[in-house]
């Protein structure tokens, strides 16, 4: 079960020392994911634009954009 806490960093206790690392986090987390989906937009209408059997619905699937973020980090298998 998951759930969602409306707050402030320090009003759910965060320690003071670790803020500045959250932050950041989430600054690079947020900038993965603008980059993953600008990247697969760009695939896509490219694709659209170049290739008139482009099948959109069969790379517009949870499996391709994994593989496009993760392209994204220095991630090895």
């Amino acid at each position: 079960q998951i759930i969602t806490v409306k707050s402030s960093v320090k009003g759910i206790g965060w320690k003071d020392e670790y803020v500045d690392t959250l932050k950041k986090l989430v600054y690079d987390v947020n900038s993965i994911i603008t980059h993953t989906f600008s990247l697969i937009k760009y695939i896509f209408v490219h694709e659209l634009n170049t290739n008139e059997n482009f099948e959109l619905e069969e790379f517009a699937t949870q499996g391709f954009y994994r593989e496009v973020f993760l392209s994204l980090l220095d991630y090895k298998r």
